[in-house]
């Protein structure tokens, strides 16, 4: 994924509309979500509401296969 997916986002959202979306820490970090996001704020393009953390498969005890717990993080933007 790119940044095309964010643009994609914003074309699908009319004027005032609210993008949410959630992604690993991993993925924020790592594979440059955070300079994209931080980058269509700062040009008004939306503006951050809230992010919230959370863990996928937060139930898991132990790694079960390719399963474990994960840290993750959602998004929530409106569109400017």
């Amino acid at each position: 994924m790119d940044y095309k997916l964010f643009e994609e986002m914003l074309l699908a959202t009319k004027k005032g509309g609210i993008i949410v979306f959630a992604a690993r820490y991993s993925y924020v970090g790592e594979y440059w979500y955070d300079e994209i996001i931080n980058l269509m704020e700062k040009e008004g393009r939306w503006e951050f509401l809230k992010s919230e953390a959370f863990f996928k498969y937060d139930k898991i005890e132990q790694s079960i296969g390719r399963f474990s717990k994960t840290p993750c993080k959602i998004f929530a933007f409106r569109k400017t």
